[in-house]
């Protein structure tokens, strides 16, 4: 069975098939590996997965590199940060490029349940906004914004753990309550087609002449989450030309 994605012009096939395919590996050596397959390997503009890696927005501005909600002012919202393996928290600083001050809860997750590490309102409204954890040990970090507190979008460009050694930890993968690239994209027009494919093996023609095999394992904002022989790996939808099922 053939699944066709959406049409694509030729110029954009061409300019495609001359580049070429770039794969992003995001996380670091030992760690399960989750690649990106697409255009610049880049995740769309405001989704969660800008969350993943260092910071990279230099200064205070509204940027397609940090995460956004879908609406702004939309009261609470909330981000989840994975990471490689579970660390002993010294510190963590959330990056917020935009609109700083919205932050009411810092939670650290971990096989035992959770554990509120600070609660309150931000006065500081300044970035990064750090949060002592006298090492309480977790692999995943929630923080809960009440959006309503700073006008506009609150933007967080990355999640930086410092552990008791003082060693600098990133996320491998994020997770969030809504997007802004629910917006910026035009929403998930062809979600219904790809969630009958959920958990299937699939071969994934990208229009590069790419063939990428492995099991659905998630849809996320533009793109597909496979689970390949060489690991976890992001397919950007927008360049995928047919899936077939083996």
């Amino acid at each position: 069975m053939r699944y066709p994605s959406r049409s694509l012009s030729w110029a954009r096939a061409l300019s495609w098939a001359l580049g070429a395919l770039f794969s992003l590996f995001i996380t670091p050596a030992g760690a399960e590996t989750l690649a990106v397959e697409g255009a610049k390997a880049q995740p769309p503009a405001w989704s969660e997965l800008q969350m993943i890696g260092p910071a990279d927005v230099p200064q205070p501005a509204d940027d397609g590199r940090a995460w956004a909600s879908r609406f702004a002012d939309s009261g609470e919202e909330w981000v989840k940060l994975t990471y490689a393996q579970p660390i002993a928290i010294q510190e963590i600083r959330v990056y917020e490029n935009l609109n700083p001050g919205a932050i009411s809860k810092v939670i650290a997750l971990n096989d035992f349940g959770e554990a509120t590490l600070w609660a309150g309102e931000d006065t500081t409204k300044t970035s990064p906004f750090v949060v002592k954890a006298a090492g309480v040990k977790a692999r995943q970090i929630k923080i809960e914004l009440v959006t309503t507190r700073v006008p506009g979008w609150n933007e967080i460009d990355a999640v930086e753990i410092i552990d008791v050694q003082g060693q600098s930890h990133w996320a491998i993968d994020a997770q969030a309550s809504s997007s802004y690239a629910q917006v910026s994209s035009g929403g998930d027009a062809d979600g219904d087609l790809f969630s009958e494919l959920v958990e299937k093996q699939l071969q994934v023609h990208l229009v590069s002449g790419t063939i990428v095999g492995g099991r659905l394992l998630k849809i996320r904002e533009g793109f597909l989450e496979l689970d390949t022989p060489s690991g976890r790996r992001l397919v950007a939808r927008q360049f995928i030309q047919m899936i077939e099922l083996p």
